[in-house]
C-alpha cells in the first residue's frame, strides 16, 4: 500500500548519496513515517549499522516494532528496547526505543558503535528526553560520528526552525491520503465528558455502517466511565470495545491491532494521538482533554492534572481518522472555544524537573551548557534540581558529582529512587527497596475496592505491613506467589500487569545495585532491627524533603518540609502517624484552588531522622500567642530543617517578649481592646492636632509607631487575653504625655466649647490634615454668640462653626458667624421656616 511518506524516498536517497546526513521530516499523522522511514534508511545502504528509532511511549515502541516485523515477515526486521523490557537480537536491523533509553545509550557509548542512523519520531511532542537525545546525537555527529544519519520527524511543529537547528533540509510529504470532516459537538449544560462522548458516538454510529471509532479521553478513569456508558448503548451492539492506555498488558494491546470482522470502539488516552495507527478508524471523537505532567515549583510537587489540549494536538487526533478512508473528527467543544487553546503544548523541558538528566550529564562529565539544545531549561529549574541532588548526596557543595552520585546515575530510575536503593543495599533490605522503587515508578498496583468485606479480605493479605510502602511490597509479592493470575488479582483488586512489571523491574534493579554497590555487608547494629524500620530509614534518606508532621492528632492536616502545608489523602489515613514520609506528594483541585495531598505514607521517628541527618536539626525557644490557651506561652521547639518536630514547655515567658506579642496581636486585630473606644480615639485626635498645629509645644503625635509603643507598655506584666482585653487604654494614652503636656493639651486643644444657648458644652472636633477645629451645633445655639472666648492653639487656629438644621444636617460652615447671620442666613432662614415652622415660633429678636 502506497503511503504519503513514500513520496520523499527519491529526494532522501539523493541527499544521502550527496553526503547529507541530517534531515527534518515534516509528515502529518497517518503518513506512515513511523514505520516506512526507518525501513527506507535500513534498506538504503547508507546506514553503517542499526537504525535506532526513538518513540515517546513504550506502548508505541512495542506495537510499531511488532507491526514492522509482521510487515517484513522477519523477527530480525525490528525489535524494541524500553525500560526493563528488551526484545531484539544481534541481527535486528531496526530497534524502537523510548527517549530515556536513547539518551542513556549515547551517554554510555558516545561513539554509538554499531548504530548507523537515529530517527527521532514525534519530536513535536517535545518530551524532555527527546530534547536531550537530539542534543547528544548532534554532539556525537559533530565530534565522533560524522557518518551518523540523523532524522527528526515532526507532524505539527515549525520544521524550518528545527531544520535550521540541526543544519538539515526539510523533507515534506503530502498531507493525509483522505479528507477529514471536522465537526463540533459541545457538551450540554452540566453534562459529563463521557456522557457527551457516548451521545456523539450514538449519533455518528446510526448514520454509518462501516469504520472503527477512536475516542480520546484524558485518563483511565474517564476511559472506564466512557466504556461503561457505551456498553449499555444499543448503538454499540456488534462493536468490540477496547480501552487503550499505558498500563495495559502487551497482549491486550495486540488485540486492538489484530484484524477483526467486528467493528471496534477504542477509548484511548493520548497514547493513540501519535505513532500508533489503528487500521480502519474512520471516526474520531475528541474530548479535547489530556493529563499533563508539570512540576509545581511553588509547592515542589509533581502534578498530573487534566488540561485542555493544544490546537496542534487536536490536529494530530483528527488525523487518526483519515488514513485509510475519508473520516470524521467530532470535537466535544465549540469552534469559538479554539481561540483560547494554546497553539502547541509547552515543551517538557520548560515544565518538568530535570534532576535525573542533570545527574546523567554530570556522570558523563557534561553540563547542560555543553549541549546545543533546541530549547534550554529555565535557570531556576536547574538551580532547584542541583539543590535536590545535593540533598540526596549526589552532588557536593560545588555542584560536582560525588561517588554516590555516580552510583545513582547507573540506575534507570529517578535520583531519589536510586538513593533509596543504595541505602537499602547498606541496610540489608535491597529486595524490598527495589520492589518499592519499581512499584512507585510504574503504574498503580493497588486498585480501589468499594465493598468493605472485599477490602477487609485484601487487608488480611498484608496484615503484617506497618506502612503503605510495606503494603505495596506485600501486594506485589502475593501476586507473584500466585503467578500474577488474573482471577486471583481481580479478586483482591491488584493490577496484575503492573505488579508483574514491577517485580520484573525490581529484579533488574537488584542486579544493577549489586554491580554498582558491590552489595556491601549490612550494618551490624541493624542486624536485629525489624524490616519495617530498616525500610523506613531508606525511605527517609531518599525522601527527606517529603517529611510531614501532623498538626495534631485530631486532624489530617500536616506540615511538610519546605514551609508547605497539605493534608493526608483519604485512602492513606488508616496509616497516619504523627510523623511520616509521604512517598507521593500530589495535588487536588478544590473550590479554593489546588492543595497538596500526601499519600503512600511511611511512619518515622525523631531518632531515625537524627541518625540520618544529625547536622540538620535545630533547637530553639519560641514565645508566641497560643490561640487555644488565650495566653502567651514559651515553648522549646526541635526542628528538622524548617519543620517543627517536637514542642515542649520552655517555662514562663519573658515579660517584655510577652508585651511585644500581645501588642502585635492587638495591631493585627486578633485581640480587640474593650476600652479602645471613641473617647480614646478622640484623645489621640487632640494630641495629634496639638502636635501638628503647635509644634513648639513639645507634644509628640501618636502615630502608628507611637501607638504600638503605648500598647506594648500597657501590656507589660499582663499574662492573658482577658487581661489585655480589659486593659486601661485611657490611662496608657494619657501616660504618653507628661503632666505638663497634659495641661498644655487642655489649653491648646480644649475638649469642649461653652455656648450660652446650650445646656451642655459642645465637644470640639479636631480634623487633620485640614487643621480645622469644628464646633457643630443647631443654628439657634449661635444666636448672639460671641466666639472670641474660644482659643485654639493659642489663637493660631480659628474655630470653624458647623451650623445645623433641625434635622441635624449641616446647612453652612463658617469661621465668621456675624457675616453669616448678616448675609446667607436671610435666605436660609426662609427655607427653614417653611420646612420647620415650630422652630421659629418663639425666635428671639437679633
Amino acid at each position: 500500500m502506497e503511503l504519503p511518506i513514500d513520496a520523499i524516498r527519491p529526494r532522501l536517497f539523493e541527499l544521502l548519496k550527496s553526503g547529507r546526513k541530517s534531515f527534518a521530516i515534516a509528515a502529518p499523522t497517518g503518513s506512515g513515517k513511523s514505520t516506512r522511514l526507518p525501513a527506507m534508511l535500513a534498506e538504503s545502504g547508507f546506514a553503517n549499522g542499526r537504525v535506532i528509532v526513538m518513540q515517546p511511549r513504550r506502548i508505541a515502541a512495542r506495537m510499531l516494532a511488532k507491526t514492522l516485523a509482521r510487515m517484513s515477515g522477519s523477527d530480525d526486521a525490528a525489535g524494541w528496547h524500553v525500560r526493563f523490557d528488551k526484545h531484539y537480537g544481534p541481527n535486528t536491523k531496526i530497534v524502537f526505543v523510548t527517549e530515556g533509553i536513547l539518551a542513556r545509550m549515547i551517554l554510555a557509548d558516545p561513539a554509538l558503535k554499531g548504530v548507523g542512523a537515529i530517527v527521532l519520531d514525534e519530536f513535536h511532542e517535545r518530551n524532555i528526553y527527546a530534547d536531550i537525545s537530539l542534543a547528544l546525537a548532534m554532539r556525537c555527529r559533530r565530534e565522533l560520528r560524522p557518518d551518523l544519519i540523523l532524522a527528526v520527524c515532526s507532524a505539527t511543529m515549525d520544521s524550518a526552525a528545527l531544520a535550521n537547528h540541526i543544519g538539515a533540509e526539510v523533507l515534506e510529504c503530502a498531507g493525509r491520503p483522505f479528507p477529514i470532516e471536522i465537526l463540533h459537538a459541545p457538551p450540554r449544560r452540566d453534562e459529563a465528558v463521557w456522557d457527551c462522548a457516548a451521545r456523539e458516538f450514538e449519533r455518528l454510529a446510526r448514520n454509518s455502517d462501516s469504520g472503527n471509532f477512536l475516542i480520546f479521553m484524558p485518563g483511565a478513569y474517564e476511559i472506564s466511565r466512557t466504556i461503561g456508558r457505551l456498553s449499555g448503548n444499543p448503538a454499540a451492539r456488534g462493536f468490540e470495545i477496547f480501552a487503550l492506555h499505558g498500563d495495559l498488558p502487551p497482549e491486550h494491546q495486540d488485540k486492538i491491532l489484530a484484524p477483526s470482522r467486528a467493528r471496534k470502539i477504542i477509548v484511548s488516552t493520548n497514547v493513540a494521538e501519535t505513532s500508533l495507527t489503528i487500521d480502519g478508524v474512520k471516526f474520531v471523537i475528541d474530548s479535547g482533554l489530556a493529563k499533563v505532567a508539570r512540576f509545581d515549583a511553588a509547592r515542589a510537587v509533581n502534578t498530573l492534572l487534566v488540561e485542555r489540549i493544544s490546537l496542534a494536538s487536536a490536529t494530530q487526533r483528527a488525523g487518526r481518522a483519515g488514513r485509510t478512508a475519508p473520516g470524521v473528527a467530532s470535537r466535544l467543544w465549540r469552534k469559538s472555544d479554539e481561540q483560547y487553546f494554546e497553539r502547541s503544548t509547552p515543551p517538557e523541558i520548560r515544565r518538568l524537573d530535570p534532576s535525573q538528566i542533570l545527574l546523567w550529564l554530570k556522570s558523563a562529565g557534561l553540563e547542560f551548557g555543553n549541549l546545543d539544545l533546541f530549547e534550554a531549561p529555565p535557570a531556576e529549574s536547574l538551580a532547584r534540581a542541583e539543590k535536590s541532588l545535593r540533598d540526596l548526596g549526589a552532588l557536593d557543595a560545588s555542584a560536582k558529582i560525588t561517588p554516590a552520585g555516580r552510583k545513582m546515575a547507573a540506575f534507570p530510575a529517578q535520583p531519589r529512587l536510586a538513593r533509596l536503593i543504595m541505602e537499602a543495599a547498606r541496610r540489608d533490605c535491597l529486595a524490598d527497596a527495589c520492589l518499592l522503587a519499581a512499584a512507585l515508578d510504574g503504574g498503580k498496583i493497588k486498585l480501589p475496592l468499594d465493598d468493605a468485606f472485599a477490602r477487609a479480605r485484601r487487608d488480611a493479605l498484608t496484615a503484617d505491613a506497618s506502612s503503605e510502602a510495606e503494603e505495596l511490597i506485600s501486594l506485589c509479592c502475593v501476586a507473584r506467589e500466585n503467578s500474577f493470575r488474573e482471577d486471583f488479582c481481580r479478586e483482591y483488586a491488584i493490577h496484575s500487569s503492573n505488579a508483574r512489571r514491577a517485580c520484573a523491574a525490581a529484579a533488574e534493579l537488584v542486579r544493577i545495585a549489586k554491580n554498582s554497590t558491590g552489595h556491601p555487608p549490612p550494618n551490624s547494629a541493624e542486624a536485629g532491627e525489624p524490616r519495617g524500620e530498616r525500610l523506613a530509614k531508606c525511605v527517609l534518606a531518599a525522601f527527606s524533603d517529603r517529611l510531614c508532621a501532623r498538626l495534631n492528632a485530631g486532624t489530617f492536616a500536616c506540615r511538610v518540609v519546605g514551609g508547605r502545608r497539605g493534608e493526608i489523602r483519604k485512602q492513606s489515613r488508616p496509616w497516619a502517624s504523627d510523623l511520616f514520609v509521604a512517598l507521593e506528594l500530589g495535588e487536588q483541585e478544590t473550590a479554593n484552588g489546588a492543595s497538596i495531598l500526601a499519600s503512600m505514607t511511611v511512619p518515622v521517628r525523631i531518632d531515625q531522622i537524627r541518625e540520618l541527618f544529625p547536622d540538620e536539626f535545630s533547637d530553639s525557644t519560641s514565645t508566641f500567642f497560643d490561640e487555644s490557651q488565650k495566653r502567651v506561652v514559651c515553648k522549646r521547639i526541635v526542628s528538622f530543617r524548617d519543620l517543627p518536630l517536637l514542642e515542649e514547655s520552655g517555662g514562663a515567658p519573658d515579660p517584655a517578649a510577652c508585651a511585644k506579642i500581645f501588642c502585635d496581636e492587638i495591631l493585627a486585630g486578633r485581640i480587640r481592646l474593650k476600652n479602645f473606644d471613641d473617647d480614646a480615639k478622640y484623645f489621640i485626635d487632640r494630641v495629634n492636632f496639638a502636635a501638628e498645629c503647635a509644634p513648639d509645644s513639645g507634644i509628640k503625635p501618636i502615630d502608628d509607631r507611637a501607638l504600638a509603643e503605648i500598647f506594648e507598655q500597657m501590656c507589660y506584666g499582663l499574662a492573658s487575653h482577658s487581661d489585655v482585653k480589659n486593659a486601661d487604654v485611657h490611662r496608657a494614652l494619657r501616660d504618653w504625655l507628661s503632666p505638663h503636656q497634659l495641661g498644655m493639651l487642655d489649653f491648646l486643644a480644649p475638649e469642649f466649647a461653652k455656648i450660652p444657648n446650650r445646656r451642655r458644652p459642645v465637644r470640639i472636633r479636631y480634623e487633620l490634615p485640614s487643621k480645622r477645629a469644628v464646633i457643630s451645633s443647631m443654628f439657634k445655639d449661635f444666636y448672639d454668640f460671641d466666639p472670641s472666648g474660644i482659643r485654639i492653639c493659642n489663637g493660631a487656629i480659628q474655630p470653624t462653626f458647623e451650623i445645623l438644621a433641625p434635622n441635624s444636617r449641616p446647612i453652612q460652615t463658617t469661621q465668621n458667624l456675624r457675616e453669616f447671620f448678616q448675609t446667607s442666613w436671610v435666605d436660609i432662614k426662609k427655607q427653614l421656616r417653611a420646612r420647620y415652622p415650630k422652630h421659629f415660633k418663639d425666635e428671639p429678636r437679633r
